[in-house]
Formats: C-alpha cells, sequence, structure tokens
C-alpha cells in the first residue's frame, strides 16, 4: 500500500486455492482482495482473528518500506473466516508489515 507514493506496509495473503480458483488473474493493486472474495466467489466475510506485535524490520522490508534497517515496524498476523456452503471456514492467513512513524490504527470494541 502506498501513500503519496510513500510505501507504507507490505502484505502476504495466502487463500485456499479450492474456494478461489483463478483468483491470482487479479490485480490487486487496483482491486480489493475482500470485494473480489464478497462479490466474485460470493463468499461473506464473517470474522478475523489478528495480533499485532512490534518488531524490528528485516532486510528485505527494511528495503521494500525504504526503512533503516532495524527500524521498528508493526506485524500484524490474522486468520480470516468467511461463510462457504453455510460453514465457516478459514478463507485467508495474512501477514502484514506496517511503517510504524506514519499510520496510526483506531481499534473500536463491543462487548
Amino acid at each position: 500500500m502506498n501513500a503519496d507514493r510513500e510505501p507504507l506496509n507490505k502484505t502476504k495473503s495466502y487463500l485456499p486455492y479450492k474456494y478461489f480458483p483463478g483468483i491470482d488473474a487479479h490485480d490487486f493493486s487496483k482491486e480489493s482482495l475482500y470485494q473480489v472474495i464478497e462479490t466474485d466467489y460470493k463468499v461473506k466475510i464473517l470474522h478475523a482473528h489478528r495480533s499485532i506485535e512490534a518488531v524490528l524490520v528485516d532486510e528485505r522490508t527494511a528495503e521494500l518500506l525504504e526503512l533503516p534497517l532495524g527500524s521498528p515496524i508493526l506485524r500484524f498476523n490474522g486468520v480470516v473466516y468467511g461463510e462457504i456452503d453455510g460453514k465457516e471456514v478459514p478463507i485467508e492467513y495474512f501477514e502484514s508489515k506496517y511503517r510504524s512513524d506514519r499510520t496510526k490504527f483506531m481499534i473500536e470494541q463491543f462487548r
């Protein structure tokens, strides 16, 4: 993801191809992954489990995010669940690495 042409994050997503055949034909620099999942594959996204951790940037990510090696970043890991054939199943595992100097996250919780 870029903001004003500056890299903000690096994300890797892993999806079960059996649920999403042909998904690799999409250009996700121009399309939303979740919109494609819901619109093209008719999978309702239900919820996700995510963790956030402060870590030091590795060499490859530092290069991609234009950061000095060893800079602090935020790493998100998670599993997204969707409804397929009336059943709740994991549909995505992801890892995102965000620059910590240019991002802010808002979290809203309900009881």
